[in-house]
């Protein structure tokens, strides 16, 4: 289609945002596109902007607003990477529950429904803003927890909803090469619901050189005949995990921010020689991977197809059929189609347990109270071990998302 189409990057103030400009500049839908920049802090936005030029020039045309109604009107194309609760929040949603002896992350267990919840409220605002102003727009959702907050979009009034990881492709492509066979990266079937998941090797793919370099993975393939993501394998023993995590809480969050902060530096003095070298410690392939692929199928440069999150709608029949569901669909100007999972009946049983632990895991998500919090919890192993601690939910702080890491400390120590 002919005409100025409008992208807006909610969380467009991210570090990596220069990035993803960069990634935009060489394709040719590029002179089209007016790209937006919104979130809370204006100067982190100007100076996102400003470096963004340096890398680009004037071949984006590049704006910033802390209005999301200015950043959302008339838009073809929303991508969502705000991190509500910031760095701060992330910190405490991977060290409490790792305090209180179960497993910390900011995707799953205990503190990605932390995550989730302080999302939620965000998700309601932008929404009314969205169906308002741009009710056609599609929307890519890059924040976590992929599934939940994907589905409180769609709870909240957008439907036209994509969830986004780099994972699912990243790790097909790894195991194919493994396997001697790159060339059928794309063939390997994909099912999963927020990183933890199933790949299944095309049936003419031989995987025993893949075994001989990854022989973990064994027993796996033999008893699934499919390969899981790092995630799963430690869904079947969270104790191991807890383990570790306890000798180093909240490592990964704090490794992140350190950088973060590194990244925000280079951006102010518009260094970038310095912005590239961080960048090796954690490059942003989920841009290149997923989001300008899915962008140039959307906005109808090319068909593309692409591991995403939809809702499950009969996909697999005993789940929910709002559960976000992963799994390979092709991206075009008239919107995803998703094409049928893999037919490996163990992995479909498996996602579907784990797809009604999360379907609890949203119930909380919207409306968090003792009872569903409780309920969550059970269900959830990794989570399901702090049940027996009477007063856990107020040691998460689950009704007002507030809590400091001083705090988390202090609470911890009550147990």
């Amino acid at each position: 289609m002919r005409g100025t189409k409008v992208v807006t990057v909610l969380g467009g103030g991210s570090v990596w945002t220069p990035y993803l400009m960069q990634q935009l500049v060489g394709l040719p839908l590029a002179k089209d596109l007016q790209i937006r920049l919104q979130g809370p802090t204006e100067s982190h936005l100007n100076e996102v902007a400003a470096f963004s030029h340096c890398l680009v020039g004037d071949c984006l045309d590049i704006r910033v607003t802390v209005s999301l109604e200015d950043a959302i009107r008339g838009a073809r194309l929303i991508v969502n990477q705000a991190r509500i609760g910031g760095w701060s929040g992330r910190l405490n949603d991977e060290v409490l529950p790792v305090q209180l002896g179960v497993v910390g992350d900011e995707s799953l267990g205990l503190g990605g429904l932390r995550a989730a919840i302080r999302t939620w409220p965000f998700v309601i605002q932008t929404s009314r803003v969205i169906v308002d102003h741009a009710p056609e727009a599609w929307l890519l959702n890059l924040s976590n927890p992929s599934d939940l907050v994907g589905r409180a979009w769609r709870e909240a009034g957008c439907q036209r909803v994509v969830g986004l990881c780099d994972y699912p492709q990243t790790l097909a492509r790894e195991m194919a090469t493994l396997a001697k066979r790159p060339d059928t990266a794309f063939r390997f079937g994909f099912l999963g619901i927020n990183h933890v998941g199933w790949l299944v090797p095309p049936s003419d793919v031989q995987i025993h050189n893949l075994l001989t370099k990854r022989p973990e993975l064994a027993s796996w393939v033999h008893d699934w005949n499919a390969i899981p993501t790092p995630w799963r394998i430690y869904l079947s023993d969270p104790d191991a995990l807890a383990r570790r995590q306890q000798e180093q809480p909240g490592y990964r969050a704090r490794q992140l921010k350190g950088l973060v902060d590194l990244l925000r530096e280079a951006i102010r003095h518009q260094d970038t020689e310095r912005y590239f070298a961080l960048l090796l410690e954690r490059p942003p392939v989920w841009y290149s991977e997923v989001v300008v692929p899915a962008m140039r199928g959307l906005l109808g440069e090319e068909p593309v197809r692409l591991v995403v999150g939809l809702p499950n709608k009969g996909r697999l029949p005993q789940l929910d059929p709002n559960v976000q569901v992963e799994g390979w669909t092709v991206l075009n100007e008239h919107g995803v189609q998703p094409e049928p999972l893999p037919e490996n009946a163990r992995s479909q049983e498996d996602i579907v347990r784990f797809g009604q632990t999360r379907t609890l895991a949203f119930a909380a998500t919207i409306h968090p109270s003792p009872y569903t919090l409780a309920s969550y919890a059970k269900s959830d192993v990794f989570a399901c071990s702090i049940a027996s601690h009477l007063d856990w939910q107020e040691l998460l702080d689950f009704y007002d998302g507030t809590t400091t890491l001083l705090n988390c400390k202090e609470k911890a120590k009550r147990i």
